[in-house]
C-alpha cells in the first residue's frame, strides 16, 4: 500500500495547523519551514529535502519563505491491529511427528 501524499504550498509567513499528525511525515520540497509540536519543548526547522516524523498531536508549520511541503500519511500502528483481527486463529496440527 503506497503512502498518501498531500502537497501543501505555503506563502511566506503562512501558518498551517495539522490537528493530529500521528503516522505522518512532513517533507520540505521547497523553501524552509519551522515546525512546533504541542507538548514538545523543541522546535524544528526543515530546509529543502529534509523531513520530520512528528510523534503525533497537533503540529504547526510556519513558512519562513515561499515553501512547499508534502504531508505523507504513513501506516500507523492503529491501522495494523484491526488488520490482524481479520485473520482467524488456526489450531496447530501435529507440528512434530
Amino acid at each position: 500500500m503506497a503512502p498518501t501524499i498531500t502537497s501543501l504550498p505555503l506563502a511566506r509567513r503562512q501558518l498551517h495547523t495539522i490537528p493530529d499528525a500521528e503516522g505522518m511525515r512532513i517533507r520540505c520540497r521547497e523553501g524552509n519551514v519551522w515546525i512546533t509540536v504541542d507538548g514538545d519543548p523543541r522546535d524544528y526547522v526543515l530546509e529543502r529535502g529534509q523531513s520530520f516524523d512528528p510523534p503525533g498531536g497537533r503540529v504547526l508549520v510556519y513558512a519562513f519563505a515561499n515553501s512547499r511541503v508534502d504531508l505523507v500519511a504513513r501506516q500507523s500502528r492503529k491501522e495494523t491491529i484491526p488488520m490482524f483481527r481479520r485473520f482467524q486463529a488456526m489450531p496447530f496440527m501435529k507440528a512434530a511427528r
